[in-house]
């Protein structure tokens, strides 16, 4: 089969759908089929180089439909509609995966949370397909239709049994407050109020970082909270085996996060927010609090600090709980649905009508 991938964001920017694009491009590369992705995300000259199959960046239009004619399906890993007049126009069926929701913060922008939704909503219906990574996803997309695939983990995420284990809790990912990063850090000052001084090590780049840092100052826990570059493969894999455990203290919403599921792929004791997607994945795997609750946060990062049985326990039912989300096997679900999706033969005609409807979104959103 011969794909076409479109991630607006891609390495080396940091982030779920950069990766989650990557790892799905190289599982079906390993399955056999023929993948090329495009991206609006620019990269230094020679860094494509150690991508295993062809990466155009900043595409034009008369690269898009050299693409698209070479291609037979065509799947947007993310709900962005700039190009979708060319995808109409190409004819061969197209999809998109929605891992985000769409949230403006902006007061003076705030009524694009009223009006992009159902902009986006409506533009589904010009899809062939659409897939969610959560049913919490999908009751945001409100599409009937949509078929639930979850975001998987890499080969390279695995249990370490020759890295020692140390004392501390371990967050990686992007440091932004949506992420929960200071209702960590507050964790951390309320165990050392309680006469626990536990550490946290947060392992990424994001707009909040120097936030993060003040708030520690500010908290009187400077020494605890330790702030380290971002990590990728290998040496991110050992890090998350060195934690006593993981906290995804999230409370943005989040869908499906890759985090939860590379934890889990690892065999750490996971310690998780119950927010957007994550119950779904975690529920019964691992030890989950309300968002923003610092004091219940607190409690089980003392409870799992000082109970080594409980963290074992944990631990057998994160990797029992990986074997559901390797990349190989979230791949096949997806290359399954593609030849569905081809096996219906050509679009109804009835559907290019609405590309006028599309041509309209396309002015008013902009991704």
């Amino acid at each position: 089969m011969r794909i076409c991938l479109f991630s607006s964001v891609f390495l080396p920017q940091l982030g779920g759908i950069e990766n989650a694009s990557l790892h799905l491009a190289d599982a079906w590369r390993d399955a056999g089929h023929e993948v090329v992705i495009l991206t609006d995300t620019s990269a230094p000259a020679g860094y494509d180089n150690r991508f295993a199959g062809p990466v155009l960046r900043q595409p034009t239009a008369a690269q898009w439909r050299q693409t698209l004619a070479n291609s037979q399906i065509l799947v947007s890993n993310g709900h962005s509609i700039r190009y979708l007049g060319l995808w109409l126009q190409s004819g061969i069926p197209f999809g998109w995966i929605h891992q985000s929701l769409l949230l403006v913060k902006s007061a003076a922008h705030r009524q694009w949370n009223y009006l992009r939704p159902m902009l986006w909503r409506r533009t589904t219906r010009l899809a062939d397909f659409n897939v969610c990574v959560s049913s919490y996803m999908k009751r945001y997309v409100a599409n009937p239709a949509a078929v639930i695939i979850p975001n998987g983990y890499a080969p390279v995420f695995r249990p370490m049994p020759e890295v020692a284990t140390g004392r501390h809790f371990l967050f990686f990912g992007r440091l932004i407050m949506d992420k929960g990063i200071d209702t960590l850090i507050e964790a951390v000052a309320l165990c050392r109020a309680r006469g626990k001084d536990l550490r946290a090590r947060l392992i990424g780049a994001g707009a909040d970082q120097q936030a993060a840092t003040a708030l520690a100052d500010k908290l009187g826990v400077r020494d605890l909270v330790e702030i380290a570059p971002p990590l990728r493969g290998e040496e991110l894999v050992r890090q998350i085996n060195a934690a006593r455990a993981v906290v995804i203290p999230s409370h943005w919403g989040d869908p499906c996060p890759l985090t939860v599921v590379e934890a889990f792929a690892c065999g750490k004791c996971l310690i998780a927010a119950r927010d957007g997607g994550i119950p779904e994945i975690a529920a019964g795997y691992a030890l989950l609090f309300e968002p923003r609750d610092a004091g219940a946060l607190a409690a089980l990062m003392i409870q799992v600090a000082e109970d080594g049985a409980l963290v074992g326990q944990w631990e057998a039912k994160s990797l029992q709980r990986a074997q559901n989300f390797p990349w190989r096997k979230i791949a096949a679900e997806y290359t399954t649905l593609f030849g569905q999706v081809l096996a219906e033969g050509p679009r109804p005609p009835g559907r290019r009508i609405r590309r006028g409807a599309a041509r309209v979104a396309l002015r008013l959103i902009r991704r």
